[in-house]
């Protein structure tokens, strides 16, 4: 009879010290100042592009008659310029290349955080490359 109410307060413990921990990982602290943020979290939105000319299509690509998307992980500054490109998914025949230069020359409106203050964020985008 003495072991089921240990099992049970055994059980009880386990209960208490995993909803404490989950607690503590759901609390996330403020960011720091000039941290890159999530759009979508914590009120973040997101940048909205206000600039964004068309990226070039390089010779070898046309002549390859190559189209598709290039995915590239973005930072949009406070000041809506980007900061980092990164390709995550290339398409090839210099067209990656075309992507990031492109992109960076585009503007943003910046992103703003829940009291809006602009605030840095990490951001894929999409470059679409179509023959016409």
């Amino acid at each position: 009879m003495i072991r089921p109410a240990i099992g049970s307060a055994v059980l009880l413990c386990v209960l208490i010290f995993s909803a404490h921990t989950v607690a503590q990982c759901d609390a996330s602290p403020a960011p720091a100042a000039g941290e890159i943020r999530i759009p979508g979290r914590d009120g973040v939105t997101l940048p909205e592009c206000v600039s964004c000319p068309s990226p070039h299509y390089t010779k070898d690509a046309a002549k390859a008659k190559l189209e598709g998307v290039v995915i590239l992980d973005v930072i949009v500054g406070e000041d809506g310029t980007p900061q980092t490109i990164r390709i995550v998914k290339g398409i090839g025949k210099g067209l990656d290349q075309s992507a990031m230069l492109t992109v960076r020359k585009w503007r943003f409106k910046p992103a703003v955080d829940a009291t809006g203050k602009p605030v840095a964020v990490k951001m894929p985008v999409s470059v679409t490359f179509r023959l016409q």
